[in-house]
């Protein structure tokens, strides 16, 4: 998708910090609507797309013309919204895992720590894997004899899906879902990952051991990209 404000520049000239206030000011009078009181869902839906499509208007324009490397990555997503979809996504995910062990009558026994959560981010890392893969690295689960038994991953386009393994892991591999969140929540929550876990020297570790409630200033970047655009 073409940078909004390159297209009204071609136009109408304009200075993209310029843009980025003028977007501001829209975004903050989206928020005051109060889309508790619309008659129909979509109504509310279409609010906060209008207010999604800001957000990465504001993000490509910020990074594209280098405005303010010190920004916290922070102020773009610190909104209740996006707060309470990065709290949604790690409540999805520990939801689905005692789901499965209630459903596939798993005893806590059978489970390795007594089926803790762990973000495996030990082989490829977070930044290659939402690169290359287009997703966080996997949060796990796993038996007693440290073979999976399932693990989630949160995608790019938001949904959060794995795999599941009966028979002590080595069962064939069950799809799985946890439902989704925005595009801007899954990126915000990839940026934390890699802040907080791989950035802190802590790989394939319980979830426990991470920060999620850190305030966000690491960006995700393909060097590579930078590289041929120069």
């Amino acid at each position: 998708m073409r940078n909004l404000f390159e297209a009204y520049a071609d136009r109408l000239g304009g200075d993209p910090e310029d843009f980025i206030s003028d977007l501001n000011e829209i975004k903050s009078k989206l928020e005051e609507i109060d889309v508790s009181k619309f008659g129909a869902k979509l109504s509310a839906e279409i609010v906060e797309e209008f207010i999604d499509t800001i957000d990465k208007q504001i993000r490509m324009t910020t990074m594209k013309y280098d405005l303010d490397e010190s920004t916290s990555l922070n102020e773009d997503y610190t909104d209740e919204r996006i707060e309470r979809e990065l709290d949604k996504a790690l409540s999805a995910i520990s939801d689905k895992f005692k789901s499965i062990i209630k459903e596939k009558d798993i005893s806590k026994e059978d489970l390795y720590e007594n089926g803790a959560i762990y973000y495996m981010n030990g082989n490829d890392g977070t930044d290659f894997d939402w690169i290359a893969n287009g997703r966080t690295c996997e949060f796990e689960i796993f038996y007693d004899n440290e073979m999976g038994c399932a693990k989630l991953s949160v995608f790019n386009d938001g949904t959060i899906r794995g795999y599941y393994w009966s028979d002590k892991g080595a069962g064939r591999g069950e799809e799985i879902s946890a439902g989704e969140i925005s595009e801007e929540a899954a990126y915000a929550l990839a940026c934390l990952c890699l802040q907080e876990a791989d950035n802190q020297n802590i790989y394939d570790s319980d979830i426990q051991e991470i920060d999620w409630d850190a305030e966000i200033y690491t960006d995700i970047t393909d060097e590579e990209d930078e590289e041929d655009s120069w």
